[in-house]
């Protein structure tokens, strides 16, 4: 947690510290183990906060993947669960194959509506963002998604998808115009959502 709290300085020197931090404690964890029932919630907050900093992006991936099946099976369905989106997000981020993660979507969503889970609203906005990436355009979801201000999702990913989903159907000004609302909207809170800043600044330039 030490070192989740350092990543979310601006300062270059903060972030090496706690992403030296984070292996360290990783590291003990790996060598003395830990409560299993822990598990999930660990590697949600390192690999959201930390390593997504300093380790490969397909690396987060497949430990998010982990963090969801420890999750499920130990009971801790709320950190699973975060784990699961992460993992769907990490994943497009790293390049898999759009059918892969509408599959791995298909899989998440099927356990989310079984647990009655709020995150399976999340789920459901990036399946249709990945069906625009597919040139399938959206379903239901797209209803959520636009109703964002009203259905306890961050409004920062309202922007987000809106603007990938832009871009890849060609609307490049429209990509533009929602890319600087999230950089506002992040602009006014700090350190939150800095991830989908990064992501989108390869799309701000190429929509320029």
């Amino acid at each position: 947690q030490y070192a989740a709290m350092g990543c979310s300085s601006n300062v270059i020197s903060d972030f090496q510290k706690a992403c030296e931090i984070g292996k360290i404690a990783m590291a003990g964890l790996k060598r003395f183990g830990s409560s299993t029932d822990q598990l999930s919630r660990l590697i949600f907050i390192y690999y959201n906060f930390v390593a997504f900093y300093s380790e490969q992006v397909q690396s987060c991936a497949d430990n998010f993947q982990r963090g969801f099946e420890c999750g499920v099976a130990t009971g801790d369905t709320l950190s699973g669960f975060l784990c699961a989106i992460q993992h769907v997000r990490m994943s497009l981020i790293a390049g898999t194959k759009l059918p892969t993660i509408l599959k791995m979507i298909g899989n998440y969503l099927q356990i989310t509506i079984q647990h009655s889970s709020p995150h399976a609203k999340k789920l459901l906005i990036y399946r249709d963002t990945i069906l625009t990436l597919m040139g399938k355009g959206c379903n239901s979801s797209s209803e959520v998604l636009d109703d964002g201000a009203n259905n306890n999702i961050d409004e920062g990913v309202h922007h987000y998808h809106k603007a990938i989903r832009a871009y890849w159907s060609e609307h490049y000004e429209r990509s533009f115009h929602f890319i600087e609302k999230l950089f506002h909207r992040l602009n006014s809170n700090g350190s939150r959502g800095r991830q989908h800043q990064i992501f989108c600044l390869l799309y701000y330039g190429l929509s320029s």
